[in-house]
C-alpha cells in the first residue's frame, strides 16, 4: 500500500513518531528506560508500510533524534541507537524491497 501524495506519506512519518514520543514519554514511569526502543520502532514500521522507503528512514531518523534527547538507559545507549538505526533501515528496505518481489512471484 503506497498513499498517493508524498507529502501525505512523509506526514504520517513525523505524526506517526511524534506520538510515539508522547507515549515513551508518558510510560516511562512504568516501563523504564531500559527498553528505550521499543516503543520508537512502530512509528518506524508504519511509515514504511504506508509510505515506502523514504518515509520509514525519516521515522528512523526521527525516532533516532528523540532517543539521543530523552533520557535513555546510559549502560550501553550508543550501541542500542545503533541497533535501533540499523533495524529502521532493514524494515524501511525490506518494504520498499516488497513490490518487486511480489511482482517477480508472480510472474
Amino acid at each position: 500500500m503506497k498513499a498517493a501524495d508524498p507529502l501525505g506519506r512523509y506526514a504520517v512519518a513525523i505524526l506517526a513518531t511524534g506520538l510515539a514520543v508522547g507515549a515513551k514519554v508518558a510510560l516511562d514511569p512504568v516501563i523504564g528506560t531500559e527498553t528505550p526502543f521499543v516503543i520508537l520502532l512502530a512509528p518506524v514500521i508504519v511509515s514504511a508500510w504506508y509510505g515506502g522507503l523514504g518515509p520509514g528512514l525519516l521515522a528512523t531518523g526521527l525516532a533516532a533524534l528523540a532517543a539521543i534527547v530523552l533520557p535513555v538507559a546510559r549502560a550501553y545507549a550508543a550501541l542500542r541507537l545503533t541497533v535501533f538505526v540499523l533495524e529502521g533501515v532493514l524494515i524501511s528496505a525490506l518494504r520498499a524491497a516488497l513490490p518487486a518481489a511480489r511482482r517477480r512471484a508472480a510472474a
